[in-house]
This record gives C-alpha cells, sequence and structure tokens, in this order.
C-alpha cells in the first residue's frame, strides 16, 4: 500500500507526486474531482504531470547517477537508524552498482559516436541509387 500524501497547493505537482509514488488513476481522479477541477482541467493537469516525467527522463546521466548516490544514501541512512541492516546492505550493494563517473564519460562519447555515425550513414546513398545514375 502505498504512503498517502499531503496535497500542495500546486494541483499538477501533487498529481506528479501521486503517479510517482503509485496512486491509481481512480485515486487521482477522485483528487482532482476533490479540489473541483472539471474534467478538461484535470485531464490538463495530468498530461502537465506525465510532461515533468518526460522532462525526467531527460536528465544527463550523470545528474540521474548522483540523484541514486542521494536516494541509496538516504534510504542507506534510515535502514541503519530503524535496525534493518539487511536491507541497508542491499542499498550498498545497489550503490556499488552505479556506474563510475569515468564509466559515464565513456557512455556520453559512445552515443555521441554513434549518433554521428547514424547521420554519416544517412547521408549516403544506397548503392542502387549510385547504380542508377550511371
Amino acid at each position: 500500500m502505498t504512503k498517502e500524501l499531503v496535497p500542495t497547493n500546486d494541483s499538477t505537482q501533487t498529481v506528479f507526486d501521486f503517479i510517482v509514488s503509485g496512486h491509481s488513476h481512480t485515486h487521482i481522479a477522485e483528487y482532482l474531482k476533490s479540489v473541483g477541477e472539471d474534467d478538461v482541467s484535470a485531464k490538463e493537469i495530468i498530461a502537465q504531470a506525465f510532461e515533468k516525467l518526460l522532462d525526467s527522463a531527460e536528465l544527463p546521466e550523470s545528474a540521474r547517477r548522483g540523484w541514486c548516490l542521494e536516494a541509496y544514501r538516504l534510504l542507506y541512512q534510515k535502514l541503519v537508524a530503524t535496525g534493518d541492516y539487511a536491507g541497508a546492505l542491499k542499498a550498498v550493494k545497489e550503490i556499488s552498482k552505479l556506474p563510475s563517473g569515468e564509466e559515464l564519460k565513456l557512455r556520453e562519447i559512445t552515443g555521441k559516436i554513434k549518433e554521428h555515425m547514424g547521420s554519416l550513414m544517412s547521408d549516403i546513398k544506397p548503392l542502387s541509387n549510385i547504380m542508377d545514375e550511371d
């Protein structure tokens, strides 16, 4: 069961928080109805919340890694504080699986090379087109 969130004054942020925390479509619709949103504005609010998710997906890899490290650190602290050492150990193992800064740079460079090669390849005429020109 997901933790109940306290709605904010910003309906888009509240819906975003509900989506991220796993609340159902029904719960989100009930919330929007309870704050007086009509169907049209509710759809717009939900669309804006999903737009925020899409924006998050476009974060650079290093920013995602940093966020993951901070989230795991917070979880680790809470798990140790509650005596859940098995959970804390799992958090440490997951942190160790995150790529290093050098690995991220290599991925970024590789991605740029692939992107550049793709654009070069699209500029090359198919062999059949070249043969037809003769």
